[in-house]
């Protein structure tokens, strides 16, 4: 009858060893997704018919916020206007000479000294 003569020492100590074995591999393979390694990959889409995002003015009219971006906005109107204005002829054309029309061509014997931009002309 002493067949299976095992001591209870030797039970436990075999229980625990199997426990540890058995969790060791479960830290090598993951059963489920996780965040390193998801089951479905995402998928990003990017909508072409997007509009940009207007920026919604503020409806009080007398806060601190309010009166820089009316600043800014005056300083972009202003060098907007500057820009237009420097591209007329006037400023681009070197024929102008700084003069708000063409110098007339004259004669060489005829030319004339010019106060506003010190050309003879």
């Amino acid at each position: 009858m002493r067949l299976f003569h095992v001591s209870v020492k030797s039970v436990l100590l075999l229980t625990f060893l199997c426990l540890c074995a058995v969790y060791s591999f479960a830290q090598n393979y993951p059963s489920g997704p996780s965040s390193l390694s998801p089951a479905v990959q995402p998928v990003y889409k990017v909508d072409k018919k997007t509009r940009a995002v207007k920026r919604v003015q503020p409806k009080v009219k007398h806060s601190a916020e309010y009166a820089f971006y009316d600043r800014v906005e005056q300083a972009a109107k202003l060098k907007k206007r500057a820009l237009k204005k420097l591209a007329k002829p006037q400023y681009t054309n070197a024929l102008y000479f700084g003069h708000k029309n063409p110098p007339k061509k004259r004669a060489v014997h005829k030319m004339r000294y010019c106060n506003e931009c010190g050309i003879r002309h």
